[in-house]
């Protein structure tokens, strides 16, 4: 679903989601339905550019905090809409793109170890 008319609203303003993510999520589907989200395949993931991953609007429209794209990724997935789904996905993976498991860790607000590595040096190792 990523239509206007297959949403109802009632159920999601029922369901305790923030007001300003349902806006968001519903600024989403207004400008799919006239535009819909194209994601280049490249599988792996070759940049950490969204930019070069999308469209200039999906890219400006997911270019927010870690936290709001959590956010959003969530409601999506509540509400069914997948391809928002998959733009946070991307996003997110984009952002974890060439990072160490330290700036993982920084850039999600983690803490302990929760990430682990099993080689020998932690500095050395990205996410491809």
């Amino acid at each position: 679903m990523n239509n206007l008319k297959d949403i109802n609203l009632k159920d999601i303003e029922e369901s305790g989601h923030d007001p300003k993510y349902i806006n968001k999520v519903l600024e989403y589907c207004r400008y799919f339905d006239s535009d819909p989200l194209v994601i280049k395949d490249q599988i792996p993931i070759e940049t950490n550019d969204i930019n070069k991953l999308v469209q200039k609007w999906y890219a400006d429209y997911i270019n927010v905090s870690i936290e709001d794209i959590l956010k959003i990724m969530n409601l999506a997935n509540f509400m069914h809409i997948e391809s928002l789904v998959e733009l946070t996905c991307l996003k997110i993976a984009t952002e974890l793109k060439d990072k160490t498991p330290e700036e993982i860790k920084e850039k999600f607000d983690i803490s302990g170890d929760s990430i682990s590595d099993d080689s020998e040096d932690k500095d050395s190792t990205t996410v491809d």
